[in-house]
């Protein structure tokens, strides 16, 4: 037998933090959202309020310290002191995100604020490379609950997949770092 090592060549991290204590946290997120938003319908038919709402420093200064918590300990650096641009979706019944990505911004974040794992679907995630054997894209939906804040770096093309479910799933969502670190 030959002497043989393996060792990785690329690895794509993302990390999870618990909010808590979420329903205090939860309802404190979504009473600033439903005063400070002004939703669209997107053509793919979720409602989003991105660049139409006005809590970003509100909600930023409730989630800082779970925000501070992964950037200084995965990223050796303190978060951001300006709230970056936040927005919120909504999915329901018949819509989806289709598969996108957040360009050069480092890190983006996803909190799900209404999320049912017995009736949503996580966002999705798409390996930047093909599978070595057969060239087909693969993927990845981690398991999360509601109070769930991930992050992962906006360079990954992601999706929220097809909506199925009567109840309402909804994110909240940002780009901690407005160019990259």
């Amino acid at each position: 037998m030959v002497d043989t090592d393996v060792q990785n060549m690329f690895r794509i991290p993302y990390f999870i933090a618990k909010v808590e204590p979420w329903d205090t946290i939860k309802e404190q997120i979504i009473s600033a959202i439903d005063l400070a938003s002004d939703y669209y319908l997107d053509p793919q038919g979720f409602e989003s309020d991105y660049y139409h709402n006005n809590y970003t420093s509100q909600v930023y200064g409730i989630l800082k310290p779970f925000v501070t918590e992964i950037t200084e300990r995965y990223f050796m650096k303190p978060p951001p002191e300006e709230p970056p641009l936040m927005w919120s979706q909504k999915y329901n019944r018949k819509c989806e995100h289709p598969v996108h990505n957040h360009g050069n911004r480092g890190f983006s974040f996803i909190l799900y604020l209404k999320y049912d794992p017995m009736k949503h679907k996580s966002t999705r995630f798409y390996c930047p490379f093909g599978d070595f054997f057969t060239g087909e894209m693969t993927s990845f939906a981690p398991e999360v609950e509601e109070g769930d804040l991930i992050a992962f770096p906006s360079s990954i093309l992601h999706s929220s997949q097809y909506h199925t479910a009567d109840t309402e799933r909804m994110i909240l969502s940002f780009n901690l770092y407005p160019y990259g670190f």
